[in-house]
């Protein structure tokens, strides 16, 4: 009783592999030694199947219903459905109309194209532009109106008349909805040449960098090129990182390395690439409170882009990034840190100036 986590450590705050082996089964010591220790971190529960760490409703519901998956005569256009230029209303009926009522009966309708109102309505969708169909999504709404006035208020109007309902609300929603007017511009008597203030940037030098996972071993390693703000070569490195539990933690992880070599090497202005979109969205996205074991790699790496004078995260395609991924990948037989000041390994040049130089030259 009374046991601590930090009593599994040494005087220098790392697992004491000593007490560890002493205490828990081999398969155990190794998970163990997997999880970074960050001093200021309050324990707190979290949600292992999302990166931040939180609970959404939507993952938990999937993980207790499963996965959705599509079969074969359902209707799969749900996100242009939602996109569709119509008041919320039409669009919430539309979607009881396709999955509450006809999805459940696929009753046959014969006078339409299609065995089923939603294969018919994805047809439409498929034909028809988006003005038009809004036309027939009011069309729709309208008749079940008109449906809803006669069996509760003994009233069925003329189909003229819904029409001219349908009609009407539409060109009135879409007047209110429209985007306003383009603005023309004032335009001067010309009495003299125009002056055209010169604004200076920092050159930035770019740092390309990637990550490389063993999921058997859990081995983790990461290679970094770095790039002078004139686009030519400055150095490059790769090293083994610590074992990790996951590849997102191995990016997280490279990229706190890759960002404190680029900083000791007195770099004050850089852009860093990546070919990770969740490392990417995780660092951009300052302000979000990290519950899960990204949190130390993602705040480290926060904290030490905001000591240069300007540092920026860009996502680029693996194929723009395969001299890191190179280095990264020879990085598993080194036992020691590897830097190349001058020349960059034969090994990967010619990858890397395929793909990566001449990728980056011909996007500026």
């Amino acid at each position: 009783m009374g046991a601590m986590v930090s009593g599994l450590m040494d005087h220098s705050f790392a697992w004491d592999h000593a007490i560890l082996n002493d205490i828990f089964e081999p398969g155990d010591v190794e998970r163990i030694i997997r999880i970074p220790i960050a001093l200021g971190y309050d324990d707190s529960w979290y949600w292992p199947v999302d990166p931040r760490g939180w609970y959404t409703v939507k993952e938990g519901y999937s993980r207790i219903m499963g996965e959705y998956t599509s079969v074969p005569e359902t209707f799969d256009k749900w996100l242009a459905l939602w996109k569709l230029k119509a008041p919320p209303k039409w669009r919430a009926f539309l979607w009881k109309a396709l999955w509450l009522v006809w999805h459940e009966s696929a009753l046959p309708i014969t006078n339409l194209a299609g065995h089923t109102f939603h294969v018919w309505f994805s047809n439409a969708m498929s034909m028809l532009t988006g003005e038009d169909l809004v036309v027939v999504v009011a069309v729709l709404y309208h008749i079940w109106r008109a449906r809803n006035a006669a069996v509760w208020e003994s009233s069925l109007p003329r189909p003229s008349r819904v029409w001219h309902a349908a009609k009407m609300a539409t060109q009135a929603w879409q007047s209110v909805h429209a985007p306003p007017p383009a603005q023309t511009a004032l335009v001067l008597p010309h009495t003299q040449e125009p002056t055209h203030m010169q604004i200076s940037y920092p050159a930035q030098a770019r740092c390309f960098f990637d990550a490389a996972f063993r999921q058997a071993t859990m081995e983790a390693t990461i290679g970094a090129v770095l790039y002078s703000p004139t686009g030519g070569f400055a150095t490059a490195f790769s090293m083994r990182l610590p074992d990790c539990s996951s590849p997102l933690l191995a990016e997280a992880m490279a990229c706190k390395e890759a960002l404190s070599w680029v900083r000791n090497r007195g770099v004050s202005s850089v852009v860093l690439h990546t070919d990770c979109s969740n490392l990417q969205r995780l660092l951009a996205s300052s302000r979000v409170h990290l519950f899960s074991y990204i949190a130390y790699p993602i705040d480290s790496a926060r904290s030490l882009m905001s000591l240069f004078t300007s540092c920026s995260v860009e996502l680029i395609p693996r194929t723009a990034n395969l001299g890191a991924h190179t280095l990264a990948s020879l990085a598993f037989s080194q036992v020691n840190a590897m830097s190349w000041d001058s020349v960059p390994p034969a090994s990967f040049l010619i990858i890397f100036n395929e793909y990566c130089l001449f990728g980056f030259q011909k996007k500026d």
